[in-house]
Order: structure tokens, then C-alpha cells, then sequence
């Protein structure tokens, strides 16, 4: 658990602070998230306020095992993971999920790659009470034993203490080896790549090494051989003031080296195009231009994708703000008596600003 408790005899209810962010684990299985369904005690945003007793779902643990289906906002139709496990704690009811990535059951893939972006984060259940009491302090009543129907991923749920607690995948180690995009600081310096990686090693901790810390100064990993200096190539960070920062210089290297320059570097070129999203960034924010054409970046991993997709929904916004019969806002705050048409020139510009951002982000011109 993400907060620590103390126990507590399991017939008392039990009220906790909500648990920390989600984070990273390591199961036997390349893909899964674990959740909590529910949490003991007050359910607050329900339409009858309750409260959820730890003893509530042991006959249905028992008696169902893993055979407690896990879908996408209560639809019974749409399973979308297999069950992995359940349990209850002193915080509440725990689940393990593994999801189908492989290729048969969209559905899965999708929501799983929500979830590993943060889009999915809110759990729920579907539950029906078998016995219940009523809480001599609020008067509301207690669910001392359920029937557990299903788990399931929400976009809001009831009760905001039911999130995902890990998050895991081996997508990234096994299948790509480009480095995530870091945001690092910037600095204008001179390059010297092999004093650059010296530097790295000793902050990332030299004989004792954490690889994981070494691998953000660098694009591109051989994910089979991480725990070597040798597998990290396309450096472009270095150690100032004791901190990890971008280099200018750096940056324009490893630019050059994707496209050829000094012999070029040799990588599978299924990461080049997550290279030159992650170097576009930088580009951008130094306010240069990347030294390739947006039509060289068509391939993405979809997660990679989510940058653009928020821009390109803002667009679609502007083009049905600019449709007729809205109505416009008086500056005395009122509405006008009559639907108006909202100026088309400046949704046009805004359109074309919001395009012209997505392009830049893809690598291409400003």
C-alpha cells in the first residue's frame, strides 16, 4: 500500500486517507495494473450515502475468486483484462489486471493505454448488499456483506480512494529501447560527448551504477543489455551545478547522427521516429528549426500520440465555436437578445495556430 495503517480487528470500520500516486512494479507478466475497487468506510458521491464494511466482500472472495469479471465503466459486456487476483487489506478491496495486448481484443489494448497515460486512473465496483446495519454515529447504514459483481475502470468514479496503485509494462524495456522525453534544462556550452559521459556515470552512481539514472542523459538504450555503458548511445545531457541539463550542442549532435552525420548511429529504425519526437521538443522550446521534414515522422507508438490528439480536439472546439447560432457573452455580462454568429476570422486564426502547433510537435515547421 501507498500509505501505511494501523491494523485493525476487520469488523471495525476502517477510515483512511487516500493513497499515494501510482508507480511502477515488476510482476511475472509483461503488462498488468493493480487497483482498488473500493475503499473501507464512507462512500461519498453516491446517490444514497453508505458505508463499506472490510467484511463486505469475503463470502464473494471465497466463493468467486478470480472469476470476478473486470470491465470498462460497469458495462458487463465490455471485459477488458483478465482477472489476477483479489484481496482485501486494511485500506480496501485490491485487484490485479492483466490486459490483451495481443492484437485479438482492441478494446483491452486501449483502455490499458489510458491507464499507463494517467487518462484512466478512478476505480469502482458493482455490488449488491446482502447484509446491512446502520451506523449508530451517522445513521447511515453498513454494508457488512455484498454480493462483488465486477470490477471496474471508470472515467469518475463514487468513491475518489479507489485508484490505481501499480502500473507496469515491459513494452518499453523489451520493444523499445528510445529513452522517454526527460524536459530537462537547457544549457548553451560546448560538447565534449566522452567528458559528458564520465560525468553521467559518476552522478549515477559509477561502480554502484543506477541504470535507469544513467539512461536519462541518453536517446537511445539496447534494452537486452541495459547494465552496460556501452548499450546507451545518442548522448545529450551532461553534469552542471550537480544536476542533469540538456546541452545545446548535445542535442544538435545527436540530431545530425540520426540523420547520417559522421556515419551515422546504428539503431533499429523503428525508434528513430520517437528519437526525432523527443529531439522536436527540444527544438522547439530552443526555438529552432529541426533539420528533418514532418513527413519523415509517420510511425508513432499510439501513447506517443496523446500531445497531438489534445491539440487536434481543441481545434475541432474552435471549428464548432465558429458555427452559427452560439451566443455571444455582452461585456455586461448578459446575453445578448439575439443568437449571434461568433467572428469566423479569429476562429480561423486560432484553428490554423492550434494546427500549426501540432506540426511543430511532430517536427516539422513552424
Amino acid at each position: 500500500m501507498a500509505n501505511i495503517i494501523k491494523r485493525r480487528d476487520r469488523s471495525d470500520l476502517i477510515l483512511t486517507a487516500p493513497i499515494g500516486g501510482v508507480k511502477l512494479g515488476v510482476e511475472g507478466e509483461n503488462h498488468y495494473w493493480r487497483a482498488y475497487s473500493a475503499a473501507w468506510g464512507l462512500v461519498p458521491y453516491t446517490y444514497e450515502p453508505a458505508i463499506l464494511a472490510p467484511t463486505a466482500f469475503d463470502k464473494t472472495l471465497q466463493e468467486q475468486g478470480n472469476a470476478i469479471p473486470i470491465v470498462f465503466d460497469h458495462n458487463m459486456s465490455m471485459p477488458i483484462a483478465r482477472n489476477g487476483g483479489n484481496s482485501a487489506d486494511d485500506y480496501g478491496l485490491q485487484y490485479t489486471a492483466f490486459p490483451d495486448l495481443s492484437g485479438e481484443d482492441p478494446e483491452s489494448a486501449r483502455i490499458y493505454r489510458k491507464i499507463k497515460t494517467g487518462q484512466l486512473f478512478q476505480n469502482s465496483i458493482g455490488f449488491s448488499p446482502t447484509k446491512t446495519t446502520t451506523d449508530e454515529k451517522t445513521g447511515l447504514p453498513v454494508y457488512t456483506e455484498a454480493y462483488l459483481d465486477h470490477h471496474s475502470v471508470v472515467t469518475k468514479g463514487a468513491n475518489p480512494k479507489a485508484n490505481m496503485i501499480e502500473v507496469y509494462s515491459a513494452l518499453d524495456a523489451e520493444e523499445y529501447g528510445a529513452t522517454s522525453y526527460q524536459n530537462l534544462p537547457i544549457v548553451e556550452k560546448a560538447w565534449d560527448a566522452g567528458a559528458a559521459k564520465k560525468r553521467v556515470a559518476a552522478w549515477a552512481g559509477g561502480d554502484d551504477m543506477d541504470w535507469s539514472k544513467y539512461g536519462k542523459a541518453f536517446l537511445w538504450f539496447d534494452s537486452a543489455d541495459k547494465e552496460k555503458i556501452g548499450s546507451y548511445k545518442l548522448p545529450y545531457a551532461d553534469i552542471i551545478d550537480g544536476g542533469l541539463k540538456a546541452i545545446s550542442r548535445g542535442i544538435f549532435a545527436a540530431a545530425a547522427a540520426i540523420q547520417g552525420a559522421r556515419g551515422g548511429v546504428d539503431i533499429p529504425e523503428a525508434d528513430i521516429a520517437r528519437i526525432r519526437a523527443h529531439l522536436a521538443r527540444y527544438y522547439k522550446r530552443m526555438d529552432k528549426e529541426v533539420p528533418w521534414s514532418s513527413s519523415d515522422i509517420v510511425t508513432f507508438r499510439l501513447d506517443e500520440l496523446q500531445d497531438y490528439v489534445i491539440i487536434l480536439t481543441e481545434a475541432e472546439r474552435a471549428l464548432q465555436g465558429a458555427e452559427p447560432g452560439s451566443r455571444e457573452i455582452t461585456p455586461s455580462g448578459t446575453h445578448s437578445g439575439e443568437p449571434q454568429r461568433r467572428e469566423p476570422r479569429k476562429h480561423s486564426r486560432e484553428l490554423a495556430r492550434l494546427l500549426q502547433e501540432t506540426l511543430t510537435l511532430l517536427g516539422g515547421s513552424k
